[in-house]
């Protein structure tokens, strides 16, 4: 089990339960549903260069890395699957990090969205 965040530039979803729907129509194949922004690019490149991919880590420290699955590159929502030891610290750095780059923050967890 993993702690799981979205990010994503727009539109901002009204609620929960909308970004839910627009998600599975993203999953279905509306690429539209989500804004492309460079931002978000920025945003992962710079995630990244701090936590490297699983697949950038030797065998030895893939039990250190906050990832339990390594996000994929997207310009238009990233999904975030952390370690819940890791949640916490990552959920703040994510946060911040959404801010600088005028990103929304979806957490499922708590039904909490973070505007930008």
């Amino acid at each position: 089990m993993s702690y799981t965040l979205w990010v994503f530039k727009g539109p901002v979803p009204a609620s929960e339960q909308d970004f839910v729907d627009r998600l599975d129509r993203f999953d279905a194949g509306d690429e539209a549903i989500f804004d492309t922004s460079g931002e978000l690019v920025a945003f992962y490149d710079e995630l990244l260069r701090r936590h490297p991919a699983l697949e950038d880590l030797p065998d030895d420290k893939i039990d250190d890395s906050a990832w339990s699955m390594t996000p994929s590159r997207s310009e238009r929502v990233l999904t975030l699957d952390c370690v819940w030891p890791e949640a916490e610290g990552m959920a703040e750095e994510v946060y911040k990090l959404a801010r600088k780059y005028g990103l929304t923050l979806m957490d499922p967890q708590s039904g909490l969205i973070v505007r930008p």
